[in-house]
């Protein structure tokens, strides 16, 4: 990561934070109100999308050319299985 005062990774020969690094914390500001929007808040938009012509809001179908990282899996799964445990399950999971 390019820090404020260094050279434009660009090659502008101006500082990084006089050429893109506005652009750039655009361009996050966007992902992150995009991944407010993800299933899976701790891994956002990294392997599924909302599809909207689901009715229900569900999470579509990963593409065969994507190859699923099983760290995601597990993360994913135990996502779910918090968000779907009682409060006291979830609490008790927090303070392990």
């Amino acid at each position: 990561m390019t820090g404020r005062n260094e050279p434009c990774p660009c090659g502008s020969g101006k500082k990084y934070k006089k050429c893109c690094w506005p652009k750039d914390q655009a361009k996050r500001a966007q992902e992150t109100a995009v991944s407010k929007s993800s299933p899976h808040p701790i891994i956002p938009n990294m392997i599924s999308t909302a599809d909207p012509d689901m009715n229900d809001g569900g999470v579509s179908a990963v593409p065969e050319d994507v190859e699923v990282d099983p760290l995601l899996q597990r993360i994913n799964a135990f996502w779910d299985d918090f968000m779907d445990a009682p409060y006291e399950d979830q609490w008790a999971a927090t303070n392990k």
